[in-house]
C-alpha cells in the first residue's frame, strides 16, 4: 500500500484507460516491490474516505493518508530552494545535510533551559 497521486487519465481508443500515478517517497525496499510487480495484475484505488478500521491501518502503517508527510515536504522545499540557488553545492544531498543541521542547531538555540 502507497500513497498516490492520479496526474493523468486518458481514454483510449480501445475504451481502456491510461492511468499516470505519482507516488510519494518510497524506501528502496518499497521502491524495489513495485518495479517487481508483473506486467498485469490488479490494481485497488481508493479515494480519500476512509473508514475507520481503514484509518487504523493507515495509522498501523505510519503512511500520511494525505499527500506528503513534513518531513518530505520540507525535503521538495530544499530540494526547490538548491535547485534556483546551489550556494555553491554541486550534491543536493550535502546541501540537504547543511540545511538539516543548520535547521537542528536553530531548533535547539531557542530551547530555553530549565531553571
Amino acid at each position: 500500500m502507497f500513497g498516490y497521486e492520479i496526474t493523468n487519465i486518458r481514454r483510449l481508443k480501445d475504451k481502456t484507460f491510461n492511468i499516470t500515478l505519482n507516488t510519494q517517497e518510497m524506501t528502496p525496499e518499497d521502491g524495489a516491490t513495485l518495479l517487481s510487480i508483473a506486467d498485469f495484475g490488479f490494481c485497488m484505488l481508493k479515494d480519500v474516505h476512509f473508514d475507520e478500521e481503514e484509518l487504523k491501518m493507515l495509522d498501523d502503517a505510519n503512511v500520511p493518508a494525505f499527500g506528503k508527510s513534513p518531513s518530505e515536504k520540507l525535503r521538495a522545499a530544499l530540494f526547490v530552494n538548491w535547485k534556483a540557488n546551489s550556494q555553491g553545492y554541486d550534491d543536493f544531498v550535502d546541501f540537504y545535510r547543511r540545511e538539516m543541521e543548520l535547521l537542528r542547531q536553530k531548533v535547539l538555540s531557542e530551547v530555553k533551559e530549565p531553571e
